[in-house]
């Protein structure tokens, strides 16, 4: 854990851009949503969250990660359920391939015997994935500064608070917002962005993927760009000059 001042200072030494994670973009990665009776992670955004991790590894660095300190708790609280949740949506799945494969011969469908999917270990696999991602990233320490601007936004009913009366994703705001400020002062500009995949506090009520309209000046004169998905932030940084092809060379 770091303060961000020296976060911001540690990072300017090896320019390259700066992905600022949500709790909810790592948990993600694992998370089955029974109300869509699918998992939240595309396949596309599970390839995303491999290359982030490769790039994050790499010598040098393609990518600098970056969570606010309560992610880092929050993700500790919440991970063990999801991962069994998206373990039991696998197993459900099991289950419905062994009974295609049974009744099919008596309605003249010839199936092959499926492939059981719960041995191969894909919810712990995928729980590991995000777990490492967490651990390449720079943990920012708590910031009075940021803290006070949270409480601001909690009693202004401002966004990410302007829904629930809950302060936690304000301070997480703070946190990258401040780190984006102080690395555009020094110089350090290769992209700078924030992923969450909460869109109904970060987003815009008609537009989810968009930011809400009154945190979006704040985004922009920190130089902070929002994603909600793994996979949109890391399209967008690749088709910046010379990403692209450093970024794929690590995944090979």
């Amino acid at each position: 854990m770091i303060a961000i001042p020296e976060a911001a200072a540690s990072i300017a030494e090896q320019p390259a851009p700066v992905i600022i994670l949500d709790t909810c973009s790592l948990l993600d990665v694992f998370r089955w949503v029974d109300s869509e009776r699918e998992p939240r992670a595309s396949a596309d955004e599970i390839r995303a969250a491999s290359l982030l991790l490769r790039g994050a590894a790499s010598s040098p660095v393609s990518f600098h990660l970056v969570v606010p300190e309560l992610v880092e708790v929050e993700y500790g609280r919440k991970a063990r359920n999801l991962e069994d949740s998206f373990q039991g949506w696998i197993r459900d799945h099991d289950k419905c391939g062994g009974w295609f494969a049974e009744a099919a011969p008596w309605i003249g469908i010839a199936l092959q015997e499926p492939l059981r999917i719960e041995p191969l270990r894909i919810s712990e696999k995928c729980h590991e994935l995000a777990d490492k991602l967490l651990e390449k990233a720079i943990v920012l320490s708590r910031d009075v500064a940021c803290l006070n601007r949270a409480i601001g936004r909690l009693i202004g009913k401002s966004p990410p608070c302007h829904l629930r009366d809950e302060v936690k994703d304000a301070i997480n705001l703070e946190q990258a917002l401040e780190l984006s400020r102080r690395l555009g002062l020094i110089g350090s500009s290769p992209g700078r962005v924030f992923i969450s995949s909460n869109t109904r506090d970060f987003g815009d009520a008609k537009r989810r993927s968009r930011l809400h309209p009154d945190i979006e000046r704040d985004f922009q004169e920190a130089g902070l760009e929002y994603f909600t998905s793994l996979a949109a932030a890391l399209g967008s940084l690749q088709s910046r000059k010379g990403l692209q092809r450093s970024t794929e060379s690590h995944a090979e």
